[in-house]
């Protein structure tokens, strides 16, 4: 539960391209098939508290109910988001 607390999105091929492993590897460590190794499971439980301390789904919730109000179609809103994770990330949202 942790790893979708940090990655509440395609958790696994995100999980799979932060630690450098192939995607079958991070669906073996959400399954408990394979152990997960230290170091990833530091780095999953640093960024689940730290996602919660930054309130970063209640912020998320906060600004797309402000653009709603302002009158921004959902599309519209997803598409900006969408072009913001480019931003971010510089990869497109597979």
């Amino acid at each position: 539960s942790l790893a979708k607390t940090a990655l509440p999105d395609a958790t696994v091929s995100r999980l799979a391209r932060v630690h450098d492993v192939d995607k079958r590897v991070a669906m073996r460590w959400m399954s408990g098939d394979f152990p997960v190794p230290d170091d990833v499971a530091k780095w999953v439980k640093d960024q689940a508290r730290l996602v919660t301390e930054a309130r970063l789904q209640a912020e998320l919730d906060q600004a797309v109910k402000r653009w709603r109000d302002a009158g921004l179609d959902d599309e519209t809103i997803a598409a900006g988001l969408a072009s913001h994770y480019r931003h971010v990330s510089g990869r497109l949202i597979d």
